[in-house]
């Protein structure tokens, strides 16, 4: 998969989404305060100024977080959930189920879809925190998503909002 296609589609993705839910981090509204263990060094971190982080493997797949603060803004994991599953076309969620994540609840779901025409599965964390949002999303090509999701995993294991 083209490095320019991915991030296109991350972009389209997390934009649209983005949007409905005023989650576009301003200047100095990202929370700087987490840690997390860099992924493989098969992904190449590469810079976005729309994501906190963004790691693009050599086959395409890709991780990201994005974080936003916004005091009075609270909408539910479930409508932020909806926001970005209403930005894919041809949209499966193939699971969605709650968890404690960060000690806090958390949304992770797991969706199939179609993003400028192409299909695309994505895994989706998202959770709040210290009147933040969080969205961590591990994205690929079907036919090689299940390849790097253990570093995904792990990136989520990892992951630290103190």
């Amino acid at each position: 998969m083209h490095k320019n296609y991915l991030l296109t589609l991350i972009l389209s993705f997390l934009f649209v989404s983005c949007v409905t839910v005023d989650l576009i981090p301003q200047p100095g509204q990202s929370f700087k305060d987490v840690t997390f263990k860099t992924p493989p060094e098969a992904f190449e971190n590469t810079d976005n100024d729309d994501l906190d982080k963004l790691w693009i493997h050599k086959n395409g797949a890709s991780i990201s977080f994005l974080s936003n603060c916004h005091p009075s803004d609270d909408p539910s994991l479930e409508s932020i959930q909806k926001s970005i599953v209403s930005s894919i076309e041809d949209t499966q969620v193939l699971a969605s189920k709650p968890f404690r994540y960060n000690s806090r609840s958390a949304l992770r779901t797991s969706i199939q879809g179609n993003v400028d025409g192409i299909a695309s599965k994505f895994d989706l964390v998202i959770f709040k925190k210290h009147n933040c949002i969080f969205v961590l999303t591990y994205t690929s090509l079907p036919n090689i998503y299940s390849k790097n999701l253990r570093d995904f995993e792990d990136f989520i294991r990892n992951f630290r909002v103190p």
